[in-house]
C-alpha cells in the first residue's frame, strides 16, 4: 500500500510509504534525544498523525510510549511524569502551557512541540524529523513494554499499567475477531488517542485502511466529517454515542 493515501487529517494527506518514512525518522529522533528502547517518552495532545506515528516509533522498538490522559489535573501530570521516569514529553500548543507548568517537578528535561504555536518548547517535531536519516531499531521481544498507561479519576494515586507487545498484539487480534479490516474501510480516529479505546484505530487500521482524524469529538462535526471522507467505520463509548444521538441534525 506504499503509494495508498492512507492517513487524512486536516489538510496533510500522508501516503503510507510517507508514513513509514516519518516513523523511521521518529525513531531515530528519539535517539538524538536521548530516548533508549526502555526509556518512556510522554504526548500530551489531540489526535493527529503525529501521535499516531509516536505509537508507531514504540511499537518498531524506539521507546516506550506514556500516552498522558487529557482531563487530568496539574497535580496528577506531575506526578504521572515523575512516577514513570518520564524525561522527554510531545505536546501540541494546546497542551504545552500545562505541561510548562508541571516541567520542572515532574523532571522533564525535553519539550518537542507537535505543529506550531507561540508555546514553551525545546524542540520542533517537524525539524526533529527533517535533521535525521530514517532508521528502524532492531526488532522489540514480545515481552518488551511497549505502552505504559495511567489510571485517572478513581481512588487515590494514579496507577501505571505496563503493556508488552504481546498483549497488545492479542488486543489487535480481539478487535479483528469482530471488525474487519479491509483496504476499503476509511475509519475516523475520534476517541482520544491517549484512551485505550483507540487502540484498534492505532493498531488495527492502519493495515491497509484509510485513518481520518479528528482532533477531538464535537458531535455536530462528526456527520459533517464522515460525509465528506466518505467514513465507513469508527469507534465511539457510550456517552459520545448518546450526544450524537442527541444532535438535531
Amino acid at each position: 500500500y506504499a503509494d495508498k493515501v492512507g492517513f487524512i487529517d486536516g489538510a496533510y494527506r500522508g501516503t503510507y510509504a510517507k508514513h513509514i518514512d516519518r516513523v523511521a525518522r521518529l525513531c531515530a529522533a528519539l535517539r538524538e534525544l536521548g530516548v533508549g528502547r526502555q526509556d518512556r517518552f510522554a504526548i500530551m495532545a489531540l489526535n493527529s498523525h503525529q501521535f499516531l506515528e509516536s505509537y508507531h516509533a514504540a511499537f518498531l522498538g524506539a521507546a516506550v510510549i506514556n500516552p498522558l490522559n487529557l482531563r487530568l489535573a496539574p497535580k496528577e501530570l506531575e506526578y504521572i511524569l515523575h512516577d514513570s521516569g518520564t524525561k522527554t514529553c510531545f505536546v501540541d500548543a494546546t497542551f504545552a502551557p500545562v505541561i510548562a507548568k508541571v516541567r520542572a517537578a515532574a523532571g522533564i528535561e525535553q519539550v518537542v512541540l507537535i505543529g506550531e504555536g507561540d508555546v514553551p518548547h525545546d524542540h520542533k517535531y517537524e525539524h526533529l524529523l527533517e535533521a535525521v536519516t530514517p532508521k528502524i531499531p532492531d526488532e522489540p521481544e514480545e515481552s518488551d513494554q511497549v505502552v505504559l498507561m495511567y489510571t485517572g479519576g478513581t481512588t487515590g494515586l494514579p496507577k501505571g499499567v505496563s503493556c508488552d507487545h504481546r498483549a497488545e498484539m492479542l488486543n489487535l487480534y480481539h478487535v479483528a475477531m469482530r471488525m474487519p479490516f479491509n483496504e476499503d474501510m476509511v475509519s475516523l480516529q475520534q476517541t482520544p488517542m491517549f484512551h485505550a479505546a483507540s487502540m484498534s484505530g492505532v493498531l488495527g487500521v492502519p493495515l491497509g485502511s484509510t485513518s481520518v482524524f479528528m482532533p477531538m469529538f464535537d458531535p455536530v462535526k462528526v456527520p459533517l466529517i464522515v460525509e465528506q471522507q466518505k467514513v465507513t467505520d469508527t469507534v465511539m463509548v457510550p456517552t459520545m454515542i448518546g450526544l450524537m444521538l442527541s444532535q438535531p441534525d
